[in-house]
């Protein structure tokens, strides 16, 4: 069981999250908005922060949050490509709530 986040599990194209966007299905909780494309053969993850969520700084340490939740529950994840963006209320959530609402949006999935 690998806990790393190579290139292979990234989403790196703008046509790979174009294809997220056509087909997407989306759950949204309090802190994070998921759109996922079913019946992919490997799970990819998309991070996708706007400025207007706040500074560099902010948007970059979201974005090692989520990194960080999807590496640790990666095992236990279905074959999807999957892109996350918060929602409003994100900016104070710790890592704890983070994670906690990745696996409970990851199980309606």
């Amino acid at each position: 069981m690998s806990f790393s986040f190579s290139k292979a599990d990234r989403l790196l194209k703008h046509k790979d999250f174009l294809r997220i966007f056509k087909t997407r299905k989306r759950v949204v909780g309090q802190v994070i908005c998921i759109d996922y494309s079913p019946f992919s053969g490997k799970t990819k993850l998309g991070i996708t922060v706007s400025k207007k969520f706040g500074s560099s700084v902010e948007r970059n340490h979201f974005k090692r949050r989520i990194r960080e939740a999807f590496r640790l529950n990666k095992p236990l994840l279905p074959g999807v490509e999957i892109n996350i963006s918060p929602s409003k209320k994100s900016k104070g959530a710790t890592f704890h709530e983070i994670n906690q609402e990745l696996l409970s949006l990851l199980n309606k999935i």
